[in-house]
C-alpha cells in the first residue's frame, strides 16, 4: 500500500488519495518507519504532504495540525532552525484559531526548537506560557503532561533546575498514585 502510494521517481505522494488521506498515511508510515529506525526514508514525503495541507488550508484546523507536524519533522531531523520557523507559524495559526490545545502544542514545539538552538531563556518562557495557557483553559491539569512535560523537564534540567523537575514530577505522579491506591482498596488489596 505504501509503495503504491508514493511515486518513488519523484519522491512525493501520488494524487490517488485526497490530501487528508495522504497526511494520515504519511503519519502512519512515519510512525512505523521511526519504530524500525528508518524515518529518514519518508521525512521529506511527510513534510510535502503536510505543506500541501497547510497550503490548501482545508478547514483551518488542519492547517494548524499540519504546521505543527512540519515543525515536528524538523525536530526529528535535527533541523532546529527550520523547526523553530515552522513552529512559529504554527503558534501564529493556533493563536488565531483560539484553540488552547493547539496553542499549547505549538508553543511547546517551538520552545523545544529554541532549546535545541541554545536560546534557553526564550525556550523556558514559552514552556511557561504554554503551561499558563493550559492552566487557564483546563484547570484539572495545572502542569504540562506527556511529551510536553518531558520537553519542558529536559529544558529545565539543562538549565540546572533539578529540584524543580523533581517537584513537578512528584506533582504529576501524585494523582496517579492516589488513583492506584483507590483501585487497590476497591479490589480488597
Amino acid at each position: 500500500c505504501l509503495y503504491a502510494f508514493f511515486d518513488l521517481t519523484r519522491g512525493i505522494p501520488t494524487d490517488i488519495l485526497d490530501i487528508e488521506d495522504q497526511l494520515f498515511l504519511c503519519e502512519l508510515a512515519g510512525t512505523r518507519l521511526r519504530w524500525i529506525g528508518r524515518l529518514n526514508e519518508c521525512i521529506e514525503r511527510m513534510r510535502w504532504v503536510a505543506e500541501s495541507v497547510r497550503r490548501h488550508d482545508l478547514d483551518g484546523a488542519k492547517a494548524i495540525v499540519a504546521s505543527r507536524y512540519i515543525a515536528e519533522c524538523g525536530l526529528l531531523m535535527a533541523d532546529c532552525v527550520r523547526a523553530e520557523k515552522d513552529a512559529q507559524a504554527a503558534v501564529r495559526l493556533a493563536r488565531e484559531s483560539g484553540n488552547w490545545i493547539d496553542q499549547v502544542a505549538a508553543l511547546t514545539i517551538r520552545a523545544q526548537a529554541l532549546h535545541f538552538l541554545g536560546r534557553r531563556d526564550e525556550s523556558l518562557k514559552l514552556f511557561a506560557e504554554g503551561e499558563r495557557q493550559q492552566q487557564t483553559s483546563f484547570s484539572d491539569e495545572p502542569l504540562l503532561t506527556s511529551v510536553r512535560a518531558h520537553r519542558y523537564h529536559e529544558a529545565l534540567l539543562d538549565d540546572g533546575q533539578h529540584a524543580e523537575v523533581l517537584r513537578r514530577s512528584d506533582q504529576l505522579l501524585r494523582p496517579r498514585r492516589r488513583h492506584r491506591r483507590s483501585a487497590d482498596e476497591g479490589a480488597g488489596r
